[in-house]
């Protein structure tokens, strides 16, 4: 009986679970994107970018086959109007896109600091940013 409750009790012993070490502490999380607020503004005003030059093309599409003058020439302002807002969007909208998607930088206040080199005969000044 007693070799009985050695073998169960070393058997409980060999196929129960080893103990694990505490998982070290996380490191912090480094944000994806340099600016995620930046990134988002510019998918958004690329958007509505797109979707301005489709309906500036579109006006356009339909009323130059219209009979009267006026029709046509109202639809050609209104559709130049829309494409012309759709570029204003888009070249606002994808620089911030591309700026905000970067991987972030070393967190460093220098660089975001100007220098100023006053001499005898001239100055310059630099931004890096």
């Amino acid at each position: 009986m007693r070799r009985c409750g050695l073998a169960l009790a070393v058997s409980a012993l060999l196929l129960a679970p080893a103990a694990r070490a505490a998982d070290p502490p996380a490191a912090p999380a480094l944000p994806a994107y340099q600016s995620p607020g930046m990134r988002i503004a510019g998918i958004v005003l690329t958007s509505v970018a797109a979707a301005g030059i489709a309906a500036g093309a579109v006006t356009i599409a339909l009323t130059a086959r219209a009979g009267s003058e006026d029709v046509r020439l109202s639809g050609i302002n209104y559709g130049g109007l829309g494409i012309g807002a759709g570029v204003l969007f888009g070249v606002t909208g994808v620089p911030l896109w591309v700026v905000g998607s970067r991987p972030p930088g070393p967190p460093s206040a220098s660089l975001r600091r100007p220098e100023i080199a006053i001499g005898p005969a001239a100055c310059s000044l630099r931004w890096t940013f």
